[in-house]
């Protein structure tokens, strides 16, 4: 079996052979390399890789056992693994290693998702728990400023980087886990500079960067707690690009706003009624609106 998942910094892929999973990474940068992480497998008495999240430079895995596992740049803390912030965690050759394995907030804790953003990470227990860590600057974590840590370096700066090394709850609702069971994150998208939670009743809260209108809400500002977006929907997944956002509703329907400076930006969601299919020749063919989709990815400017 081949898993894949494609970042700002390349590609990451894992092999499955006699009984075992390795995880090959590809990046751009530095230069092409070839990560094998049987060791930390083997370590764990070879679980199973559930999914891969590969982020701006950063990538996530997350096995069956609820376990997750983080490697590349950790600059602002998008790995996980703690101590001061910005992380010393700085280069792009960070070794694979799993999140509080001994100690720390996802110690213990059944993860069933993962998402790897721009600089930024988040991560859903089975309980329906949002964890959020990495760089905060833009409020891509979902956190109050007065939560998060600030780098001494741009202190008194137009603009302060802060962010959190460890992982840390997301409150929704005012609590850090609603008391309405109709009302529970079930899927999670981290996009450049900002963040999507779908919850199970249907409806989407946003949080982060919306200078291209990415969050779906009418001003364009940072957002630093988790905001509804006001629609009529019934969402079942969502997917955050780099700087604009898809939603998937349970009829088959997709939403798309924000954009890019190649991209017309559209700060309302907006349905999209057609679809195009590239043929074998080159030629494109229209696909009518009654289509249902069933899945949704939003990549860089597309």
């Amino acid at each position: 079996a081949m898993l894949l998942s494609a970042g700002g910094y390349g590609l990451v892929g894992v092999r499955s052979s006699s009984g075992t999973d390795d995880v090959l990474c590809c990046h751009k940068w530095p230069s092409p390399t070839l990560m094998m992480v049987s060791s930390l497998l083997a370590k764990h008495n070879n679980p199973e890789l559930k999914q891969l999240s590969v982020g701006g430079g950063h990538s996530l895995g997350l096995w069956d056992t609820g376990k997750v596992f983080s490697f590349g740049n950790g600059y602002a803390g998008q790995l996980g693994h703690g101590g001061e912030f910005p992380s010393k965690e700085s280069t792009n050759q960070q070794p694979p290693k799993v999140i509080d394995e001994q100690q720390g907030p996802l110690c213990g804790v059944k993860v069933t998702s993962i998402s790897a953003g721009g600089s930024h990470s988040l991560v859903l227990s089975d309980d329906g728990t949002v964890f959020s860590f990495g760089k905060g600057t833009e409020g891509q974590l979902g956190l109050d400023k007065a939560l998060l840590s600030y780098d001494p370096k741009t202190r008194g700066m137009s603009i302060e980087m802060c962010g959190a090394c460890s992982a840390m709850k997301i409150s929704f609702n005012g609590s850090s886990q609603s008391n309405d069971s109709s009302r529970k994150p079930i899927a999670i998208s981290a996009g450049g500079s900002h963040s999507l939670v779908c919850m199970s009743d249907g409806t989407v809260f946003v949080f982060g960067y919306n200078g291209y209108g990415q969050l779906g809400l009418p001003s364009q500002r940072e957002v630093f707690t988790p905001t509804l977006i006001q629609e009529g929907w019934v969402a079942k997944s969502v997917s955050a690009g780099r700087s604009h956002s898809l939603v998937l509703t349970d009829n088959g329907e997709v939403f798309e706003f924000g954009g890019s400076f190649q991209l017309q930006r559209k700060q309302k969601p907006t349905r999209l009624s057609t679809f195009q299919q590239q043929l074998e020749d080159g030629r494109r063919y229209t696909i009518p609106g009654v289509i249902k989709v069933v899945s949704i990815s939003a990549g860089d400017n597309h």
